[in-house]
C-alpha cells in the first residue's frame, strides 16, 4: 500500500503554494534568504494575490516568515525546533519500520533496494539538495509501506520542515556516505523481519542525524555571534 504525494492542482493560490515549495525543497530559495512575492508572482506567471497567498500560508506552516515592512523569507532551523522535529521523527520512523516488517512483500523490498541504489549514487562528490531528497524519499518508501496514511502524512511535514530550513553548504560528503551504510543496514533488518535490530538501526540513524544538524545550527548561531561581536568592536573603535 502506498501514499505517494499528490500534485496540487486546482486554485492558483494552490498552485503558487506548490511552486515555491518545490524551490525551497531545491534550493531556489535558501534558508534565510529574502523572497519578494512580486517577483514570484512574475516567474509564476500569475497575478501578486496567489503569490501572496501561498506565502502567507507557507508562514502559517512555519515555512516562512513575515517580518513588518521587511518581507518575507524562508525560515531557518533553531535548536529547539531540530530537537522536536527529530524527536517526532523517531517516534514516527519507529512506528514505520516495525510496521513495515509486518506488512511489507518481498516485491516491495525489492523497490526499497533500489531507492538504495539511488541513495549510493547519489552520495558520490558533493552532498547537494538532490541528495538530502534522495535520502528522504528512502524513509518516505518505509512510511508508505508501513500502511498509515495519518502517519505517512505527519512524516512528510516533518521531514519537508527539516529539508526545507536545513543549510546544505556545511555538509560534508562523509555524511551522505554514513547515511548510505545506516540505510543499508536498516534495509537488511527490515528484509531479515528483525524488528529488534530495525529499530536499533533507524534509532541510532535519526539521532545521528540530529546530531549532526544541531552542530550545523550552533555553528551557524556561533559564527552570527561573532560577526555581531566584531561589528560591536569596530563601532567602539
Amino acid at each position: 500500500m502506498g501514499f505517494p504525494m499528490k500534485k496540487t492542482r486546482g486554485t492558483l493560490q494552490q498552485r503558487a503554494y506548490q511552486r515555491i515549495k518545490e524551490y525551497i525543497l531545491n534550493s531556489d530559495f535558501y534558508p534565510g534568504q529574502h523572497i519578494r512575492h512580486v517577483e514570484v508572482s512574475r516567474a509564476l506567471g500569475m497575478s501578486r494575490t496567489p503569490a501572496r497567498e501561498a506565502m502567507q500560508r507557507l508562514v502559517e506552516e512555519g515555512l516562512v516568515n513575515h517580518l513588518p515592512n521587511r518581507g518575507y523569507f524562508v525560515n531557518e532551523m533553531t535548536v529547539r525546533e531540530a530537537e522536536e522535529l527529530y524527536e517526532l521523527r523517531e517516534i514516527l520512523e519507529v512506528f514505520c519500520v516495525q510496521q513495515a516488517i509486518d506488512k511489507s512483500t518481498n516485491k516491495q523490498l525489492r523497490e526499497l533496494r533500489q531507492l538504495l541504489d539511488v541513495y549510493k549514487d547519489a552520495t558520490n562528490g558533493r552532498v547537494t539538495r538532490h541528495t538530502l531528497l534522495v535520502d528522504r524519499d528512502f524513509h518516505f518508501k518505509i512510511a508508505q509501506l508501513a500502511g498509515n496514511e495519518t502517519v505517512y502524512k505527519l512524516l512528510v511535514s516533518v521531514l519537508e520542515k527539516v529539508i526545507m530550513k536545513r543549510n546544505i553548504e556545511r555538509i560534508a560528503p562523509l555524511d551522505a556516505k554514513t547515511g548510505f551504510k545506516r540505510h543499508a543496514m536498516i534495509l537488511k533488518a527490515i528484509e531479515r523481519r528483525d524488528k529488534r535490530q530495525a529499530v536499533q538501526q533507524i534509532r541510532e540513524h535519526i539521532r545521528q542525524g540530529k546530531m549532526r544538524v544541531l552542530e550545523q545550527v550552533n555553528r551557524k548561531n556561533e559564527f552570527r555571534l561573532g560577526r555581531a561581536a566584531d561589528g560591536v568592536r569596530g563601532f567602539l573603535v
